[in-house]
């Protein structure tokens, strides 16, 4: 009997031992997959970060050529819009220079279209 007795403890010492075999094999299991996940994450913001230097960089230049960007802008809705295409390009154009000598910052290719806006979300505009 009292053989019997402790091997049924040996035996349920035996099962609650496997039992928290599995269940840390399991938890060691997730573990692994939440590290890998974390990994993919990890790397997937270093690239955001890289993408999100570069938009920080080309914003700064913006900011730096917004003074000259609107006041072309303006002065070519006030002073172009019933000029034909061709004659507002060679005013723009003169325009463009006399900044470059007062030293007004622009942006290198500056456009209406460009300096309103994104070129593709004003063509979708035009599009409905």
């Amino acid at each position: 009997a009292a053989v019997v007795a402790n091997v049924e403890q040996l035996q349920a010492t035996c099962d609650a031992a496997v039992a928290e075999k599995k269940r840390l094999t399991d938890a060691a299991e997730t573990t692994s997959k939440r590290l890998v996940r974390a990994g993919k994450l990890t790397g997937g913001l270093a690239d955001e970060g890289v993408r999100w230097a570069a938009t920080v960089g080309e914003l700064n230049i913006e900011r730096t050529n917004l003074i000259g960007n609107v006041f072309l802008s303006a002065a070519f809705i006030a002073y172009l819009g019933f000029f034909t295409a061709p004659y507002r390009k060679i005013l723009v154009e003169e325009w463009i220079g006399k900044c470059k000598d007062l030293d007004i910052p622009i942006s290198e290719n500056y456009t209406l279209v460009r300096s309103m806006g994104e070129p593709v979300k004003i063509r979708d505009w035009n599009i409905w």
